[in-house]
């Protein structure tokens, strides 16, 4: 194994050339995973054991509206306790107006912070409550109703979003250390290749594992550093079974545990540096470091582990990520995920959106422009 001296330089080499890209990509898996970095890094790993969970993500810098707001306020709806439901949401939105930002996304003024506490508070759930109770003239019927659709709405969140975000880092990554240039469009690559829902399965049933080893301290950092690389086996090979990645994982750390220990702990001085800017630096340097770092540190174990010939390896067949190629091998290789992207840009040219609709509707859901117009580039999003 290489020091952890060059990993980090050839890490750094890869964030020079696409810092733009992996800012972006962290700004806006952050933002949708609730304000939480999913990155295993350094501190996502002692974050989690503290509160003793290895794979929740904890790498709070952006919103500090708590989300047991919204979980209080659920508990309170279920046992139809409507009226404190509402004075502790309205509390909660009142004490989020009076903050002061601790944080480089921090915010507590204008329309999109508006939205965020409403939603953050439980007001949101509480407003729904009081129409379904007109309408349905039982405010019992109402609060299950809401309970019942919010709970299926985070489940499906958490699993078919926020918990695939490692993958999708994992493979934005890998393929920029090869390559000098990565569109943010790759952070769509399981969709583009009808992946998502199998990634999103394998991601799932390893969060499940580890919730369980969780139950003790000892078993979670093990399995944590155990279960290290299964992001990137699962974007270099999507159509493996879900035991097999996680298996794999296992067998590659072995004899590496220790080691990647070190690894993290190595950027205890930066991280101590992103609590100083209040998280700025976390966001702008700190964290796709670290990233990149983890990346490099995958195809060095990765290629360790097929000279020895680790059992399950023959699988990690995408040698394009670790292998230079020019264009032509790679539309041969990656030929219906070029071909699906070819037809969606052509279909692009008749559709003519602003920049500014495009960033909203790309990155947000939000539509601004006619019905007709919406509905040809749902179309084409569609392809």
């Amino acid at each position: 194994m290489p020091a952890f001296k060059e990993m980090k330089k050839s890490a750094r080499r890869s964030l020079k050339k696409h810092y733009v890209l992996f800012v972006a990509m962290l700004i806006i898996i952050t933002f949708v995973c609730e304000g939480r970095s999913v990155t295993r890094s350094v501190t996502h790993f002692f974050d989690s054991q503290s509160e003793n969970t290895s794979k929740v993500n904890s790498k709070s810098f952006t919103n500090d509206v708590e989300p047991v707001t919204t979980n209080t306020v659920m508990n309170l709806l279920a046992s139809n306790q409507t009226d404190k439901a509402a004075e502790v949401a309205q509390e909660a939105k009142d004490e989020n107006k009076n903050k002061v930002p601790t944080s480089g996304m921090g915010g507590t003024r204008g329309i999109a912070s508006g939205i965020v506490s409403t939603i953050s508070s439980g007001s949101i759930l509480v407003t729904i409550s009081h129409a379904l109770t007109t309408v349905f003239k039982s405010g019992s019927v109402a609060n299950f109703l809401i309970v019942f659709v919010t709970i299926l709405v985070f489940i499906w969140f958490f699993v078919f979003v926020r918990n695939i975000a490692e993958a999708v880092q994992a493979r934005v990554y890998l393929e920029s250390r090869i390559y000098d240039k990565t569109p943010l469009s790759r952070v769509f690559f399981f969709v583009r290749n009808r992946k998502w829902a199998r990634v999103s399965w394998i991601m799932f049933v390893e969060y499940f594992y580890m919730m369980l080893w969780s139950i003790t301290i000892v078993g979670a950092i093990i399995k944590y550093f155990s279960y290290l690389l299964v992001p990137y086996i699962v974007s270099e090979n999507p159509d493996m079974k879900a035991n097999e990645a996680i298996t794999l994982s296992r067998k590659m750390m072995n004899g590496h545990k220790w080691e990647a220990f070190k690894l993290h702990l190595s950027f205890i001085g930066w991280l101590l540096l992103a609590i100083l800017t209040a998280g700025l630096l976390e966001i702008f340097y700190v964290g796709p470091y670290m990233d990149a770092t983890l990346a490099e540190y995958y195809a060095q174990l990765r290629r360790l582990a097929k000279e020895n010939g680790v059992e399950g390896t023959e699988k990690l067949n995408d040698e394009y990520l670790f292998e230079k190629a020019d264009r032509a091998v790679l539309e041969g290789a990656y030929a219906d995920v070029i071909a699906k992207e070819e037809k969606a840009e052509a279909k692009a040219e008749d559709i003519q959106l602003s920049k500014t609709q495009k960033f909203f509707a790309k990155y947000f859901g939000l539509w601004i422009g006619s019905t007709e117009m919406r509905n040809r580039y749902q179309e084409h999003e569609n392809l």
